[in-house]
């Protein structure tokens, strides 16, 4: 995919089974997110399920690319999506010389819950990367202590036109959400225990739970054995519009994952002007400050339900409309765009 308004041809190279490049393939979509006009053609399906499909995978991509090249022309730099887009980014550089930008936003390498196989594709996309970005601290300090790489910075941004203010409440009810897959390093069985305590204190209060997972029938038990099944919703996976329809009807949004490296559902739910809270992941600590939140450092049912009854007990203390302005100001694509735009130039020299 080729980026304009950067004034330079940006190419994307993403890990997804389809690759996004400047010629008329398939068909044309626009994107309004960033200034650029974006051109899919569809690859073939390659399960990543083992080091030799992997290693083909990667290769098929920078292939497909090589083709377009040559009939294109080079893009002056390539914006390489998670490791696997900058392994296949690495192969092109070494073919055809043409710098690229990585960035990291895979939760996984916080914990190295990585397959072994994969660890030698991150090294490839390390080694030949012009610049390497991470999407927060923890990431950025994660990826210099482990592979000893000097990176750069740059949060996520978040469609602030989808997510905007939460509406007046008019329930005496107050809502907790969580958005996210049910599965292990998300703990929403450690949200459900805890939630159990804040009724036990009682809160009115209910769980509204957004996603889902291998761990989904598991969880509507532990509701059930808890008597909280009439308190607690499983709405299922939902589209962003409708994700960002609930947050701002909601009280308060509580991820208690394992580890993140960044926590993007934490960004649209300030953008909504709701309070976060958050168990000590890693990325949310570039998201929460004093005035939009807090953050878990405990992750114990006990320290994670009085975390929550504080936040629901003051919420008249958080200012909606200051949350979602100082979200805009870090997090918007028009405060993130212009550290993108000095990266590529100091890769390109223009």
């Amino acid at each position: 995919m080729y980026l304009f308004g950067f004034n330079i041809d940006l190419a994307f190279a993403d890990l997804s089974i389809r690759h996004l490049c400047r010629g008329n393939f398939l068909r044309t979509q626009v994107v309004d997110q960033l200034p650029y006009r974006a051109f899919i053609q569809r690859g073939p399906f390659l399960p990543r399920n083992t080091s030799w499909t992997l290693n083909c995978w990667v290769q098929i991509y920078s292939n497909h690319i090589s083709d377009y090249i040559k009939q294109f022309g080079a893009p002056t730099v390539i914006f390489a999506h998670t490791y696997l887009g900058g392994a296949v980014a690495a192969r092109i550089k070494k073919r055809f010389q043409i710098p690229y930008v990585v960035v990291l936003h895979f939760s996984g390498l916080l914990n190295e819950t990585i397959r072994p196989y994969h660890v030698r594709f991150v090294e490839e996309a390390l080694r030949g990367a012009n610049r390497i970005i991470c999407v927060s601290h923890a990431l950025k300090e994660f990826i210099q202590v482990r592979w000893s790489y000097d990176t750069e910075v740059v949060p996520n941004f978040i469609d602030h036109k989808i997510f905007s203010p939460r509406e007046e409440k008019i329930e005496t009810n107050k809502t907790i959400v969580f958005v996210g897959d049910l599965i292990e390093r998300k703990r929403v069985d450690l949200l459900i225990q805890a939630f159990a305590r804040v009724r036990a204190s009682g809160q009115p209060v209910r769980l509204l739970v957004i996603g889902d997972g291998p761990k989904r029938k598991k969880l509507i038990h532990l509701a059930r054995i808890l008597n909280l099944s009439e308190y607690i919703i499983f709405a299922g996976r939902q589209e962003q519009i409708k994700v960002a329809a609930f947050l701002a009807k909601a009280s308060l949004l509580v991820l208690p994952s394992s580890h993140e490296s960044f926590g993007i559902v934490l960004v649209e739910a300030l953008l909504c002007g709701l309070p976060v809270i958050a168990t000590d992941n890693g990325g949310c600590r570039d998201i929460i400050r004093d005035y939009n939140g807090l953050i878990d450092h405990h992750a114990t049912e006990e320290s994670l339900a009085r975390t929550i009854e504080h936040v629901l007990l003051n919420l008249d203390t958080f200012d909606a409309e200051n949350i979602r302005k100082r979200a805009l100001q870090e997090f918007s694509v028009q405060a993130v765009a212009p550290k993108l735009s000095e990266l590529f130039t100091s890769v390109t020299g223009s």
